[in-house]
């Protein structure tokens, strides 16, 4: 099935809301993901010891798929003036199972690293900064892909010939905005969370968001213009 484009919404509109709709979408869904990992890790490590890498990697899997299903929801507000035949639920549930196995995917190498004996023998002197950003950028291209590529079998169904430009897009995009997580994942302060850190957390990761969504949201718009040329 292909949809129609608006023709009224040639994709220069679309740009912007698109950015804000990520930015607030990330700001709610990974913020919160965020906070409640940090909220909870003393008391999961005092309860679960040894597993707690394992029960921590759970939390944080459950809070991304609720950053998938957020995202899906802020994202379907702006695709459904351009792809009017575009259904909640078909966007949502590609969104939410992108997320899920790109955080399962994605924690599983650090929690079986913390989970190795070797582990309690300490961790190895810190690497160097400008490696940990582009090895974040590297985590990015590869996890993207994967929270992208349900949502372009549905994309495909609208927009024809979408589907591998969409899966490029979201690399791009998280090869973007991951060394921007990265950079913010050391700031946790001593004492917990605090009001202070919560607000750093929420605008830093709707400044994330903002950056990922100006990336992918450029293809989204060049695919609206080509369907409407």
């Amino acid at each position: 099935m292909t949809t129609a484009v608006q023709r009224n919404d040639r994709g220069d509109g679309v740009w912007a809301r698109w950015v804000a709709a990520n930015a607030l979408g990330e700001m709610i869904g990974l913020g919160a993901a965020t906070l409640l990992g940090v909220a909870l890790t003393a008391g999961v490590t005092a309860a679960f010891g040894a597993q707690a890498p394992a029960a921590m990697m759970a939390v944080f899997v459950i809070g991304g798929t609720f950053e998938g299903a957020v995202i899906g929801v802020a994202q379907w507000t702006v695709l459904r003036q351009p792809l009017p035949e575009l259904r909640l639920r078909q966007w949502l549930v590609a969104t939410m199972i992108g997320a899920f196995i790109a955080w399962v995917l994605g924690s599983l190498p650090s929690t079986l690293m913390a989970m190795a004996p070797a582990a309690a023998a300490g961790s190895p002197a810190g690497a160097n900064p400008l490696v940990e950003l582009l090895l974040a950028a590297g985590l990015g291209l590869v996890a993207g892909p994967i929270l992208g590529v349900g949502q372009a079998v549905v994309l495909r169904q609208h927009i024809p010939g979408s589907m591998g430009r969409w899966v490029l897009a979201n690399g791009l995009a998280w090869a973007a905005g991951m060394p921007l997580i990265f950079l913010m994942a050391g700031s946790v302060p001593a004492a917990g969370i605090t009001v202070g850190f919560a607000a750093f957390v929420l605008v830093g990761i709707g400044v994330v968001g903002a950056v990922v969504g100006a990336v992918h949201g450029l293809f989204l718009a060049g695919l609206l213009r080509a369907q409407t040329a």
